[in-house]
């Protein structure tokens, strides 16, 4: 497994402290499924992303396996910020379709206007 790219393992041995104590979680056989989300963030400048983390735990539930931003971009003229997330999506009992992680997706999509932000 140590020579695998599979970020559900690898991630599990990011740690700040190289002599922290590592707990080895089992992960899915299954394939993973990506998808990237964009957005305008609020011009009151009121956006956390642990509050957009947990909006998309609270809709994707088990079958997110991670989310992290992936880019942040300032808009030169009009000062607007825009974050890109990427969410990966993995069941642990059989393969996740891309349609499957698409309908969760969307779900999470509608749902991030209420933070404010607006979709790209």
């Amino acid at each position: 497994m140590f020579w695998s790219k599979d970020t559900g393992f690898l991630n599990q041995f990011k740690v700040d402290d190289v002599n922290q104590s590592v707990v080895y979680k089992a992960i899915s056989q299954y394939p993973q499924c990506i998808n990237d989300i964009s957005f305008w963030l609020p011009e009151n400048g009121e956006f956390s992303s642990n509050d957009f983390y947990d909006l998309v735990r609270s809709v994707g539930g088990d079958l997110v396996e991670q989310v992290s931003l992936i880019d942040s971009f300032s808009h030169p003229k009009s000062g607007k910020t825009s974050h890109c997330y990427r969410i990966i999506y993995r069941h642990m009992n059989k393969t996740l379709t891309q349609a499957e992680a698409n309908a969760i997706h969307s779900r999470i999509a509608s749902t991030v206007t209420k933070l404010g932000a607006t979709l790209r």
